[in-house]
């Protein structure tokens, strides 16, 4: 039997900065970051009506903090990606010992500069841990492959 998916008929959506950050006394030396919840009080919610459109039901304009500028705008974490070609042309370039940072800087001249990159400094640096993340243990596999194939040879 074949279950219906329900579909909804109301979402709300609120601000990324809406609420409050907790603050903790738990640790004495914490490293300070970039405050993420700011109070914002916009949302929006939108409602199936009867006629089975969808229709604005609330909306509050509750921005607390300037909008980003078309300059910034690479910069929202929204806008940001590491397209999976430049992924792969991260790994050529560490398979042929270029460090990250001059990567970064080859990445941005091929680009035509930071704007037109998709991605900042932080992303790069992600995903190459990422890939050697992935990659741990895979040399001591190949490794116990080719002494279990030398084994399988001489006997």
């Amino acid at each position: 039997m074949c279950a219906l998916k329900k579909e909804k008929e109301d979402e709300e959506y609120v601000c990324l900065k809406e609420g409050k950050t907790r603050r903790s006394n738990v640790f004495e030396h914490k490293r300070h970051r970039v405050i993420i919840r700011a109070g914002c009080g916009a949302k929006i919610a939108v409602v199936k009506s009867k006629l089975g459109k969808y229709v604005v039901g609330l909306f509050v304009e509750g921005q607390n903090r300037s909008l980003s500028t078309a300059q910034k705008v690479h910069l929202l974490r929204s806008h940001r990606s590491v397209s999976t070609a430049q992924k792969c042309l991260s790994q050529r370039f560490a398979a042929a010992n270029i460090p990250t940072l001059k990567q970064i800087s080859l990445v941005e001249v091929q680009d035509g500069g930071l704007q037109k990159m998709g991605y900042v400094d932080n992303d790069f640096y992600n995903n190459g841990r990422n890939f050697w993340n992935e990659m741990k243990g895979h040399h001591a596999d190949l490794l116990y492959e080719h002494f279990w194939s030398e084994k399988e040879k001489n006997s």
